[in-house]
């Protein structure tokens, strides 16, 4: 799949890259290993960014443990060449993870090195606690910064009682209320999203819309929701960090369920 990364220059700084980062990579740095950031994880492959711009790098065999693979969001040791490989993971600061479709110990990684979580809600229906909680869960357990987003606030019925409601469920984290058609909430959105930031939350939530609204180009593809359920198909199906224009980087998932998702944190 083809990405539009030629037109961000290799800033690691940009996408994150700080004095800790650089301290504990002084070892691959010895071994002639160059740091990047995984943007999109392809079989077989990765796109990178390293200081030097963007870059497809070939990733070893499948490992026994699919939490072990490569994810958005993760920092690597890349060996450069004529034909670059990714040689080694940083250890992760966090890991949004959703557990296997049989439920068993293995899962796949959503997205690595999180600092702000965004649990989107559409207001255009009554909120179902429990997924709101489970949600806002995993970002206070994998270390990020919870943020709840009401969408659609302009299609409400009564936006100031969702939000109320909203405020009651998530003690200690900032509740906006957002539209992308009238444009409401977005540039305090903005202002409070940090670091590397994922948006969490059911299909048809509007994460994608939103995305695009932060972004500022229609970048991610958007789908209809079903009148019958409120619900949308799954637009999102791989996970890209992308450069936001007011600074940090944004991660858009796939449809995060509350029941299949977890967190793991390492390092």
């Amino acid at each position: 799949m083809s990405h539009n990364t030629s037109a961000h220059p290799g800033d690691l700084a940009s996408y994150g890259w700080d004095e800790t980062l650089d301290q504990s990579f002084s070892e691959h740095r010895s071994a002639g290993l160059i740091p990047a950031r995984v943007i999109g994880v392809d079989r077989g492959s990765c796109d990178v960014i390293t200081a030097d711009g963007p870059m497809r790098v070939g990733t070893s065999a499948t490992p026994a443990d699919p939490l072990e693979a490569p994810c958005t969001g993760d920092w690597a040791a890349v060996r450069p060449g004529a034909d670059p490989q990714l040689a080694a993971l940083l250890p992760r600061r966090s890991a949004i993870v959703r557990s296997s479709v049989s439920r068993s110990s293995h899962g796949q990684v959503l997205a690595a090195n999180v600092d702000t979580a965004a649990v989107v809600v559409p207001a255009v229906e009554r909120p179902h606690p429990g997924q709101v909680e489970r949600l806002l869960a995993l970002a206070w357990e994998s270390g990020a910064v919870p943020i709840v987003v009401a969408t659609k606030v302009d299609q409400a019925e009564d936006p100031e009682r969702l939000i109320a409601e909203l405020a009651l469920l998530a003690p200690g984290a900032e509740t906006v209320a957002t539209s992308v058609v009238t444009g409401e909430g977005i540039d305090r959105l903005s202002g409070l999203l940090t670091g590397t930031i994922v948006l969490l939350g059911r299909s048809g939530a509007g994460k994608s819309t939103l995305a695009n609204a932060l972004l500022g180009a229609d970048r991610l593809t958007t789908g209809a929701v079903r009148e019958q359920d409120g619900k949308g198909r799954h637009t999102t199906v791989r996970r890209e960090l992308i450069p936001l224009p007011g600074g940090g980087v944004l991660i858009d998932t796939p449809a995060c369920a509350a029941s299949d998702c977890s967190t793991r944190t390492r390092g």
